[in-house]
């Protein structure tokens, strides 16, 4: 009889061993964890300041009314959109928002169809300086100056040069005035020629313009120049950091689990 009972109760200490054995195959194999890439550090964060913190608004005074231009401007700039073949230079001097006009000056301005192939002046400046002379000429005695004469301009120390005088082409650097008188008072004189006047043909020592730009610093017109493939060119070295988000740790249980199903088939065949 107790061999018999020790006989019955080995299978039970048999399944007890093997589900230990089990257990301790399956506590043994530790989760296998994928590695995390590598991210780049960002920048740190600062904190903006507490609303106690800022300082209170400064009181800002109204700003001052702009001086408005002198009625001689404005009459010039209507007298040019007036004669209807000014109208570019006209908003030329109208974009400078000039407030006053020099005395004593005469003012040589190109009409619409010199403008014609051209753009408008990079350096407006230097465009208007040389086409205005520091003398005040109205027609009646600018018409009676021989060929060769030199009138300085407001551009450092060139001049324009009377290169005829013919009744019917009075010309200074080969530009004809076709509009004499076109605006004129006691103190000003504005004439209409009909191209934009080269500075660097009457005056030694003046260079001429580079390629794409035509004399008194008007460039000529093109094709405009094809857009870039990205309005931000991405350089090395300067994009963003990008941080990547860490991987979710991945448990290895290729192994235990055919073994505990193994096991487990075993426990319930001895039973049976």
């Amino acid at each position: 009889m107790v061999g018999m009972a020790s006989y019955r109760a080995a299978p039970g200490i048999y399944c007890a061993l093997l589900l230990c054995l089990d257990f301790l195959m399956v506590s043994s194999q530790s989760p296998t964890v994928a590695p995390s890439p590598t991210t780049t550090p960002s920048a740190p964060v600062t904190a903006p300041p507490s609303p106690a913190a800022l300082p209170p608004p400064a009181i800002v005074p109204a700003p001052a009314p702009a001086a408005k231009p002198q009625p001689q401007v404005v009459d010039m700039i209507e007298a040019l959109r007036d004669a209807g073949q000014f109208g570019a230079i006209a908003g030329l001097l109208d974009g400078l928002q000039m407030k006053n006009l020099t005395p004593m000056t005469t003012w040589l301005l190109p009409n619409d169809e010199a403008f014609s192939g051209t753009s408008y002046p990079k350096n407006v400046t230097k465009f208007i300086d040389y086409h205005v002379i520091r003398q005040l000429l109205p027609y009646s005695r600018l018409s009676t100056l021989s060929v060769g004469t030199r009138l300085p301009t407001f551009l450092g120390s060139e001049t324009v040069v009377v290169t005829s005088n013919l009744r019917f082409n009075y010309s200074l650097d080969n530009a004809m005035i076709v509009v004499p008188d076109l605006y004129s008072d006691s103190t000003v004189a504005v004439h209409g020629i009909n191209s934009v006047l080269n500075d660097y043909l009457f005056n030694e020592g003046v260079s001429a313009p580079s390629p794409g730009e035509s004399p008194s610093g008007v460039p000529t017109a093109g094709p405009p120049s094809p857009p870039s493939s990205s309005s931000s060119p991405t350089t090395p070295g300067e994009s963003n950091p990008i941080t990547l988000p860490a991987a979710a740790p991945t448990l290895s249980t290729s192994t235990s689990l055919p073994v505990s199903f193994g096991l487990i088939l075993i426990v319930a065949m001895l039973i049976v």
